[in-house]
């Protein structure tokens, strides 16, 4: 029974990230872009939901949808780049994100 228990925590608390292809432990970086083309339809063929309801926010220019995004880093870089305010990249943690935020957010 113990082997069993053992086998199936195995399989639920397997890193994302393994499974993606990534290196364990290191949590992959969002794309957060979106073709200016984009429309709030288009976004729902995107399978990653912190991607899909970023680009639902973009499309619509809500930035209450960023509000969605679980990855803390990821809904303020939306929030920033939605709502076209830089200043709010300094509270985006990693380095690579907020510069593209800061970036973005022009």
């Amino acid at each position: 029974m113990k082997t069993f228990l053992f086998g199936l925590a195995l399989c639920l608390f397997v890193p994302v990230t393994a499974i993606a292809g990534g290196s364990p432990g290191v949590q992959p970086s969002i794309a957060m872009t979106v073709d200016t083309g984009s429309t709030a339809s288009s976004c729902g063929s995107i399978g990653d939901a912190d991607e899909r309801y970023f680009c639902e926010a973009k499309a619509k220019g809500d930035k209450n949808t960023c509000s969605s995004i679980r990855d803390d880093d990821k809904r303020k870089y939306c929030t920033a780049v939605v709502s076209k305010n830089k200043n709010e990249c300094s509270s985006v943690r990693d380095n690579d994100m907020r510069k593209r935020c800061e970036a973005e957010a022009n």
